[in-house]
């Protein structure tokens, strides 16, 4: 094996033969094909319910292709895996905290998806700070119109929809053109 490997190698060296060295050295991988395929995997265990393998699966998923649009589906996946974790009261980890890391890092990378909103939200209302994250994305609204969205969802969430169809249909009027508008049209429809 060794030996095919210097003749190979020497091969590439004397003969200039680029073509032939790159097909017998180098397979090429194709990370978003080999991420996707971490992350169905990760969505079949999480509907087995076996959660700690679609951690691991997510994760590979998350380390192939870490930063991108399609990423954020993994990380809104893994959320909603330690959020499952959470809801059964599993011990010994912070699930609903991680599972808030996850969905902001869905929203940082994908902010036009607002399942990824609510689930920032459900996060909160298993960690019980509803409260104080309603304080901090309220102040923030006024540099990030996005926090709007997640002040409403928790307002909403703390029964006043009022308040909530209020500035959702803000947003709408502000921001007519977005891609999560439409979503937050069908939201505020169904709402009522």
């Amino acid at each position: 094996m060794l030996y095919k490997f210097f003749l190979i190698l020497l091969t590439c060296l004397f003969m200039s033969a680029p073509a032939f060295c790159a097909k017998s050295l180098v397979t090429p991988v194709d990370a978003q094909r080999a991420a996707q395929s971490h992350n169905n995997k990760g969505v079949d265990f999480y509907n087995d319910k076996d959660y700690m393998a679609a951690i691991k699966e997510f994760k590979i998923a998350l380390g192939i292709n870490p930063n991108n649009q399609t990423s954020a589906v993994y990380h809104n996946n893994l959320g909603r895996t330690y959020l499952a974790l959470a809801r059964l009261g599993a011990q010994g980890a912070p699930f609903a905290y991680w599972a808030q890391v996850s969905f902001e890092s869905a929203i940082a990378q994908d902010c036009m998806n607002l399942g990824f909103y609510k689930n920032l939200v459900d996060s909160f209302a298993l960690q019980g700070n509803m409260g104080e994250r309603l304080t901090y994305y309220s102040k923030d609204s006024s540099k990030n119109p996005f926090s709007s969205i997640v002040v409403a969802l928790i307002y909403e969430r703390q029964g006043n929809r009022q308040a909530a169809a209020a500035l959702l249909s803000d947003f709408v009027k502000t921001f007519p053109d977005l891609i999560i508008t439409n979503d937050i049209k069908k939201h505020l429809q169904a709402s009522r």
